[in-house]
């Protein structure tokens, strides 16, 4: 119902008789311009009048516009399939009454619609929701004609079924008009099919039987794609919807024969719309005889398409005029993972999506009006078997007799690898960058951290129990001991820790840890373990492997807020050549692979090319550091090993680490020194360039009964050495100081006295498995440590048997 001009007529939800719910119009409100003027004067006589009025004759409008629809509409009780309700055209159709009809059943009206029947469709109504069909009504004088109804059900103060039927006696009357235009399509002498939009079949003729050996029914069970090599499932809709808006078409291509012969054939292809359906019908004719005239003129050009085909990079050649290819070389073939035949007599459009087409035709268009060569640094192509390449192209165009543009030549190199490569380059460049900042940050923290805990700890021994400071100096050693897992993880990242690797078999640390990991991922999600029996061994730092599997097992739990499984596998594996796969690339060789992957949620592409950046996290703010992954990524990398992942969205996510192979065999484990005493009475040489740890460092030890000198730096403990007229037993040192380093002092202090015991003492270095840790009389102390931890370390190495 229109709404009077520059009136605005407002709808509310009304409630009928039957259960049907329909639209209810208010007061049509007067407006100026797009905004309705609203009265400041409900009260006003003729506003009264008007809504009096119209709710006198609201029923009746609503009923006269239902009974003038040219479909019947119907409402049904769906448990008996009575009729409840219906419309004037649905009882005046069928020569009854209102009455009449009312009194009737679906199953009354309908020959093919039994009871039994008529209770399935109402269930498949219910499952999806609608359902549309085609059947059969029955009139009173008992003659039928066809209908097609569609139905829904309404959940009002109860359950109906509303039905719309349509009469489509003229429609079947068109098909079979149409089937009496197909016979004369059987006489012609080309070949002639009939094609639905989902690439089907539906009808030949005699001359499409006799062209391909195929029986008629034989050909009604197949599709285009099985007659047509060219003519891929992924183009067809854009090829249907070409020839939408085309109307006609004609291409070249080729089907196959039932004996396996391909004969390139043309194709006249004329979409027709017909009673709400879609065709193509298209004219086939056999251009054997134009292709051989074709091939008789091609080998005159042996030459150049020799030449052509042995060129590494791909070289193709277009028609001026429709930029259709004519010249493919293999090289081409290989970048698009198309056939020659495939591609000749094809433009951009058939091949590519609209907008590399586009961007391709626009760069042919110009270069043939400028006649000039164009060079073209990159540009990107989706092709069917290497997925997204990048690639360098020239074109050129090729001129007739006359100065005409006749030909468009194109040469691409794939660089494709050397783009990946610069970006991993550069992204390995930025994470050195980073790590050497982190690293240097984590050196310097750690020694504050040194001073920090060490005094707490002492505090704490000295405060008595209940003393209100001791809780406070407790609280700061907790603390400071967070920050010490901290800088781990930065100096892991930065590959700045250092190592004590040893032959490992990592299937032991896999087991041992399994019982905490169940743990750590609760209940919700199932732990599997598949584990190589004979595995290789590898030379790695067995407490730094605890963490990666840790640091991934927490990885994957956030990414199954839900549960699922989590499944860890071990393989011996041989890489035999260098391939660009995610993060990195793993060089040829033997390597033991461990394999952590989830059923969670998956990571997008953006995702992925950050995924071991510092500090870098897609978790809420405050639920995570953005260090786990870069952890990982630095002990791996450390471990001279490489990370591979496989994700996408959805789909989950596998970490594949690869260790290098360790061909010596499994050096039995060492004992661990028994007892805790950690007193002692030697004399001990403290070197260590910072005061605050140096100062922390003598009152340790000397609490616990040690004779200590110290130094600053190198060569203040060696003119120390010169004067003492005693030797020291024990140098504890830093490793890193400037003018000389731990390492070096040692050496040059075990000449002056030999078999000197030596502590090394750091929390940052440049080598990842530092060959002076092995010297015998040797051990080492990771900053940050408390004063406990160091006379622990310092009496086992005083302790251990020569």
């Amino acid at each position: 119902m229109k709404a009077a001009p520059g009136v605005v007529t407002y709808y509310r939800r009304v409630r009928f008789s039957h259960a049907l719910s329909l639209t209810e119009p208010c007061v049509p409100l007067p407006f100026r311009g797009n905004e309705p003027v609203i009265s400041t004067e409900p009260d006003r006589p003729e506003n009264a009048v008007a809504l009096g009025k119209w709710k006198q004759d609201r029923p009746s409008l609503f009923r006269m516009l239902l009974d003038r629809a040219d479909d019947s509409i119907e409402i049904i009780d769906p448990a008996t399939g009575r009729f409840l309700d219906c419309t004037e055209q649905s009882y005046s159709a069928l020569g009854y009454t209102r009455a009449e009809f009312l009194s009737l059943s679906v199953p009354d009206i309908d020959p093919l619609v039994t009871p039994p029947i008529f209770a399935q469709n109402v269930t498949r109504i219910r499952e999806h929701g609608t359902a549309t069909f085609e059947s059969l009504h029955r009139r009173k004088d008992g003659s039928t004609f066809p209908v097609e109804v569609s139905a829904r059900l309404l959940q009002l103060d109860r359950e109906y079924l509303l039905a719309i039927v349509r009469d489509i006696t003229a429609r079947k009357q068109s098909e079979e008009a149409l089937r009496l235009a197909k016979f004369s399509m059987d006489r012609t002498a080309d070949a002639v099919y009939w094609i639905d939009p989902q690439a089907n079949i539906l009808d030949v003729n005699e001359a499409a039987c006799l062209m391909l050996g195929y029986s008629k029914d034989e050909l009604c069970a197949m599709t285009v794609h099985d007659l047509n090599p060219d003519f891929q499932r992924d183009m067809w809709p854009r090829f249907w919807a070409d020839a939408q808006r085309r109307g006609t078409m004609m291409i070249e291509t080729s089907h196959r024969t039932k004996d396996g012969r391909l004969i390139p054939i043309e194709v006249s292809v004329n979409y027709l719309a017909y009673e709400g359906k879609e065709y193509h019908c298209a004219f086939v004719r056999d251009i054997t005889a134009r292709k051989r005239t074709e091939e008789a003129l091609r080998r005159s050009e042996a030459f150049f398409t020799s030449m052509v085909e042995n060129l590494p990079n791909m070289v193709f050649v277009k028609d001026a005029t429709d930029l259709k290819f004519v010249r493919f070389n293999k090289a081409g073939e290989d970048l698009l993972g198309h056939p020659r035949e495939a591609l000749i007599g094809k433009n951009d459009y058939d091949f590519f999506s609209k907008e590399e087409a586009d961007f391709f035709t626009e760069n042919d268009r110009q270069v043939l009006q400028s006649g000039r060569l164009m060079d073209i640094p990159e540009e990107s192509i989706q092709t069917r078997n290497k997925g997204a390449r990048t690639l360098h192209t020239k074109k050129v165009p090729i001129f007739d007799t006359d100065g005409a543009p006749q030909f468009l030549m194109g040469i691409s190199e794939d660089i494709t690898e050397r783009k990946q490569l610069e970006a991993q380059f550069q992204q390995s460049k930025k994470m050195e960058a980073v790590g050497r900042l982190a690293g240097g940050v984590a050196h310097d923290f750690n020694n504050l951290l040194t001073v920090i805990n060490g005094y707490s700890e002492i505090l704490l021994n000295q405060l008595p129990p209940g003393d209100p400071l001791s809780a406070m100096a407790k609280e700061t050693l907790q603390a400071g001991e967070r920050a010490r897992s901290l800088t781990g993880q930065l100096l892991a990242f930065s590959r700045r820790q250092i190592l004590r690797p040893q032959p490992l078999d990592l299937n032991d640390p896999i087991r041992s840890i399994s019982s905490m990991l169940e743990r750590l991922l609760g209940e919700t999600i199932v732990l599997a373990i598949d584990l190589e029996p004979n595995l290789w061994t590898i030379h790695s730092d067995k407490g730094h492997i605890d963490q990666v599997l840790m640091n991934l097992a927490v990885n994957a739990r956030d990414a199954m807020p839900n549960g699922g499984d989590l499944t860890i596998a071990t393989r011996n594996v041989v890489v035999t050549r260098t391939q660009p796969t995610g993060p990195g690339m793993v060089p040829p060789g033997e390597y033991v692979q461990v394999s952590m992957g989830d059923n969670g949620q998956g990571m997008s592409q953006d995702t992925l090319a950050h995924l071991f950046e510092p500090f870098f996290t897609t978790k809420p703010e405050g639920t995570g550091t953005g260090l786990g992954l870069a952890t990982v990524h630095g002990i791996v990398t450390q471990s001279r090993g490489t990370i591979v992942v496989d994700s996408a969205l959805g789909q989950g996510t596998t970490f594949h680490l690869y260790f290098p192979r360790f061909v010596a065999p499994l050096a039995p484990p060492q004992a661990s020194s028994q007892g805790h005493r950690t007193i002692g009475s030697e004399t001990v040489l403290v070197v260590e360039d910072q005061d605050s740890v140096r100062n922390v460092i003598i009152h340790g030890l000397k609490h616990q009964g040690y004779q200590v000198t110290a130094a600053a730096g190198g060569e203040e403990a060696l003119r120390l050495a010169g004067s003492l007229p005693e030797p020291i037993q024990v140098l504890v040192t830093d490793v890193i100081m400037p003018h000389m380093t731990g390492p070096v002092l040692a050496q040059r202090l075990r000449q002056i006295w030999p078999g000197l015991l030596v502590l090394f003492m750091s929390g940052y270095t440049d080598q990842a498995d530092p060959a002076f840790l092995d010297e015998p009389g040797t051990a080492f102390i990771q900053k940050p440590f408390v004063p406990s931890t160091l006379a622990k370390s310092l009496r086992e190495l005083l302790d251990r048997p020569i």
